[in-house]
């Protein structure tokens, strides 16, 4: 009877190694089975709910990994990878703070673990903090994912380059605000949401895409250069076009003003091609600029409108989550599929992962299609009938849809991104976005 307990103890050890071996390999379906195998048989283990909610994460599987992981924010007797996930979890629903004190406990217990370096990095108080982590994550980590060892350079060169320096430093925020939106078409299709913003040493305005997709602010390289841009390092940005790896480079410009909020020292990242030439816009403006508001799309009048959130969150809606700077959505199509999308105005077209279209019954592959993003055109794109996706009561179906290989981007952020919703979705609808409360309606 014991040698037959010890020999069970043994086989699960052995199955719990293989599974996080297949997670750390990022093989994240045959994790996930295999986590959810061991649950089965030992739910109470503390280090197989680790592990289950750490595959669940990876899966975009945030709602079950938020319940399996729960326990975990008692200090007690948690793994140590436990509270990384957990830790991610809440920094990706915009907990910040729990996620600092979730990452310090696990810093605390395993200091020279690569995984714990890593993604705890970005949760330190100081850029001479997060140098020494990643300084640490490169020195033990040389077996670690190439583009993740080549993302820790890229960010050690631009904090030396920062040293203090504050930068996004907020000059002016109104209580309330509106903007119009320059809107471009294309055969009756609208193709393009953009805003004039003033930057830089300039006086006269100048006209980037508002992109949901994406954080911060990203220029043409000549443009930011003609507007005063100080350049501080260059870096490899990953999961755009083309090759889906691109040398830039990053700097500061004096100001940033938009909708009444006015920056000074505003960090840039900018591209010499990123821009494809069609484009009248020579830059690209994420919603962090306008953070702590509730600010609504509305894409038909062609209006932006900044307003203070309510205390507590409001009925209805959905949640939204924002991993390595992408607003997530969870979507799905009639069949019950579904997955985690960018709410991506800054795409004309709604694209989806070739894995995603994998999963839906009567999806059919109808040859190659063209699709231009940031950093070029993807050379796997092809085009797929038989589809409909749908969020919020939404649908977008009765005609080809995109789909292209999106693994890098969800290899890199840690969580299975599935397609962006783009503006052939989101087209004549208001979208409302909370970004205290993170909800968003599309109405």
């Amino acid at each position: 009877m014991i040698a037959a307990v010890a020999l069970a103890l043994v086989l699960s050890s052995t199955a719990l190694e293989e599974a996080r071996t297949a997670l750390d390999a990022d093989d994240w379906p045959a994790a996930l089975a295999q986590a959810e195998a061991l649950t089965r048989q030992s739910p109470d283990d503390p280090e197989t709910r680790a592990l289950l909610g750490e595959a669940l994460l990876r899966a975009g599987e945030l709602e079950r990994a938020a319940e399996v992981l729960a326990p975990f924010a008692n200090p007690e007797g948690a793994p140590v990878r436990g509270w990384v996930a957990l830790a991610r979890l809440r920094s990706a629903e915009g907990r910040d703070d729990l996620a600092a004190e979730l990452y310090a406990r696990a810093l605390a217990a395993a200091p020279d673990d690569p995984h714990v370096l890593y993604w705890a990095s970005g949760s330190l108080p100081t850029r001479a903090e997060v140098i020494a982590a990643l300084e640490r994550f490169l020195a033990v980590g040389a077996a670690q994912d190439p583009d993740r060892l080549e993302g820790a350079r890229g960010s050690i060169r631009l904090y030396r380059a920062l040293g203090d320096k504050p930068v996004w430093v907020l000059e002016e925020r109104p209580a309330n605000g509106a903007f119009k939106l320059d809107r471009s078409f294309r055969g009756g299709d609208l193709v393009n949401i953009s805003v004039p913003i003033a930057l830089g040493t300039k006086r006269s305005r100048f006209e980037v895409l508002l992109d949901t997709g994406s954080p911060g602010l990203f220029l043409a390289h000549d443009a930011a250069r003609r507007r005063g841009l100080r350049e501080l390092s260059e870096e490899v940005v990953f999961a755009a076009g083309g090759s889906g790896r691109h040398t830039s480079h990053r700097g500061t410009l004096d100001r940033l003003e938009v909708g009444g909020v006015r920056y000074r020292d505003v960090l840039v990242t900018t591209s010499e091609d990123a821009f494809h030439p069609s484009l009248r816009a020579r830059g690209v403006l994420g919603l962090s600029a306008f953070e702590g508001y509730r600010v609504t799309l509305d894409l038909g009048a062609g209006e932006v409108t900044l307003e203070q959130p309510p205390a507590e969150p409001e009925p209805g809606g959905a949640p939204y989550w924002t991993v390595a700077g992408q607003m997530l959505v969870r979507a799905g199509v009639p069949s019950g599929a579904s997955g985690l999308f960018l709410l991506d105005t800054g795409a004309s077209r709604t694209l989806l992962h070739r894995g995603f279209v994998e999963r839906i019954p009567g999806a059919k592959v109808r040859g190659d299609a063209r699709v231009q993003t940031y950093g070029g055109a993807r050379d796997d794109a092809i085009e797929v009938g038989g589809v409909v996706v749908q969020f919020q009561g939404a649908q977008l179906g009765g005609r080809a849809l995109h789909a292209s290989d999106l693994s890098m981007r969800s290899r890199l952020g840690g969580v299975e991104v599935s397609g962006f919703l783009g503006l052939d979705f989101l087209t004549a609808r208001t979208i409302v976005i909370d970004t205290r409360h993170r909800r968003v309606w599309l109405n």
